[in-house]
């Protein structure tokens, strides 16, 4: 749908861009629900549509802050880490499976498991902590984790309880924050191309609320380690701990999940060193396809999303 009413006669190269640009807020029309297809840009507007442009990565951060998480994990070999999540529904985060799990040898065995980690979410207005291992009888927030062996992908489910997420949303009221953080929706959104722009927004190297820009380098790959699920690449910085938050575009739609940065085995000592400037962000047609698998656990949980 155009966002203004007078470019309807105007190619669909020209309405999809004027579109973008105002959907990025970049520029936002004459007024009445036009755009002035018969105007000039001013010596006023131009400078304006410039410093807009330049900031959109800032327009992006402000969009994404208060729907990304930092997922600090403890695991079971005293080892600690960071990850990244982002607010799917009420009482619902997103984040990847590799977040929240750590794989080990059965000593017995010898076969390969997984093992829930124990964690701290860091959230805007509070703390949210599992109670795994937890020495506090009383965690502000309770998570629970969904484990769905046929759930392929790598993609969780953090589940606040519904009496505890109402006394985390008290404690955002009373941090001056709105009650209801903002959420984001994979369904809304759009598939991305080479050379789109994109952010990545999460907690690279535990700094939360950090956005990283660049463009899309490649649309389409498939995801090579956890079966048919997409990634697509991009330049913008994928660190440890940027796992599980949010990918968006410029217009600022949810685009994807920032999961992993490639490694390559170094020729000088056997050893793997993180590829520079590329990482892998899971496409947002997975995590619909996830949700979709994943319907009737939701379902159990009393969960709409």
């Amino acid at each position: 749908m155009d966002k203004f009413s007078d470019i309807a006669g105007l190619s669909e190269e020209r309405r999809y861009a004027i579109n973008a640009l105002a959907k990025a807020e970049i520029v936002k029309g004459i007024g009445g629900g036009l755009y002035g297809t018969d105007g000039d840009v001013s010596r006023v507007d131009m400078p304006l549509y410039v410093y807009r442009a330049l900031h959109w990565v800032k327009l992006a951060r402000d969009e994404a802050e208060d729907s990304t998480v930092f997922v600090m994990t403890f695991r079971p070999d005293n080892a600690m880490g960071g990850g990244s999540g982002w607010r799917r529904a009420p009482r619902v985060i997103i984040t990847n499976r590799h977040v929240v799990e750590t794989m080990y040898q059965d000593a017995e065995t010898g076969q390969i498991k997984t093992r829930l980690n124990d964690y701290l979410v860091l959230a805007k207005g509070g703390w949210v902590r599992s109670n795994r291992g937890n020495p506090n009888p009383e965690p502000q927030l309770a998570v629970g984790v969904s484990n769905y062996p046929n759930a392929l992908i790598d993609i969780a489910a953090l589940v606040v309880p519904e009496e505890l997420w109402v006394k985390y949303l008290d404690s955002r009221e009373a941090a001056g924050l709105s009650r209801e953080p903002r959420y984001m929706n994979p369904h809304i959104g759009r598939d991305v191309e080479p050379s789109d722009l994109v952010v990545n927004c999460g907690s690279p190297l535990m700094d939360d609320y950090t956005v990283t820009s660049g463009t899309v380098t490649r649309g389409e790959r498939p995801k090579y380690a956890y079966g048919d699920a997409e990634y697509f690449t991009t330049d913008a910085g994928i660190n440890p701990g940027n796992s599980g938050g949010l990918c968006m575009t410029f217009e600022r739609d949810f685009a994807g999940m920032p999961t992993l940065k490639p490694f390559y085995r170094s020729p000088f000592g056997g050893y793997y060193v993180p590829a520079d400037d590329m990482g892998y962000v899971l496409h947002r047609r997975a995590l619909v396809g996830w949700e979709q698998n994943m319907a009737w656990w939701f379902a159990a949980a009393g969960i709409t999303l």
